[in-house]
């Protein structure tokens, strides 16, 4: 896979006719509990990013709550249709811009609050120790990090082809469909153990099904919530 092919593959998704996909406009309630989590039972507020935000739902969500609040994307149609939201809005602490999330320039301890719904599951995993290095530069050592991949747990993984036919991984376990324009990764919670675990601490970490527009669409994905240690 290319990233550039991905990268048109995520921009003819965010293209009107191709909507049918059927991604939700609202936050995922799963996420927005695990937001409300931190800001409540933890008292964290100060800025949030939203990586690959696409139309803005959590970064918009996160400004509502208080949140002084970052959403970045490399489709420049998904920024725009955020971008206008905040507008309609009015939210001043919504910002959006187009950035690669494997490109965050950001000043290093910038934020207390990291959200990827669905990224690193998209990123290769010979760009994971990139995808890493970027996270720990913005986020602050105690801040937080919510997650929500695809889960090998999902039933519906079984009708992707050749998921046990590589032999190049980055874990035993791993599972993951590729193809000339996309990457899927089916994560374990074993796997986000040993990514995340030398300077994170888990909280909370569960599969739960995420709604979507069409219900036939719908997936298991493994939500996490975790505290930066180091």
């Amino acid at each position: 896979m290319s990233a550039e092919g991905q990268k048109e593959w995520f921009k003819e998704m965010h293209e009107p006719e191709e909507r049918k996909i059927g991604w939700h406009i609202q936050p995922d309630p799963h996420i927005a509990r695990l937001i409300l989590q931190v800001k409540k039972e933890y008292h964290t507020k100060g800025k949030a990013l939203d990586l690959g935000c696409g139309d803005g739902r959590h970064t918009i969500f996160c400004a509502k709550e208080g949140f002084d609040s970052y959403g970045i994307d490399y489709v420049e149609n998904a920024i725009h249709k955020a971008k206008e939201t905040a507008q309609k809005e009015k939210l001043t602490n919504a910002h959006f811009q187009v950035r690669d999330i494997l490109n965050l320039d950001f000043p290093s301890n910038f934020f207390d609050l990291v959200i990827d719904s669905s990224v690193v599951d998209h990123v290769h995993f010979a760009e994971w120790p990139k995808y890493m290095q970027n996270l720990l530069q913005v986020l602050k050592v105690g801040g937080f990090l919510i997650l929500s991949q695809l889960s090998a747990q999902d039933p519906k993984m079984l009708e992707k082809k050749h998921l046990h036919e590589h032999t190049e991984k980055p874990y035993p376990e791993s599972l993951y469909y590729e193809s000339e324009k996309h990457y899927d990764h089916y994560f374990h919670e074993s796997e986000i153990i040993k990514m995340f675990s030398e300077n994170f601490e888990i909280i909370f970490m569960r599969n739960e099904i995420t709604p979507v527009l069409l219900p036939h669409l719908e997936r298991l994905m493994l939500k996490v919530l975790l505290r930066r240690i180091k």
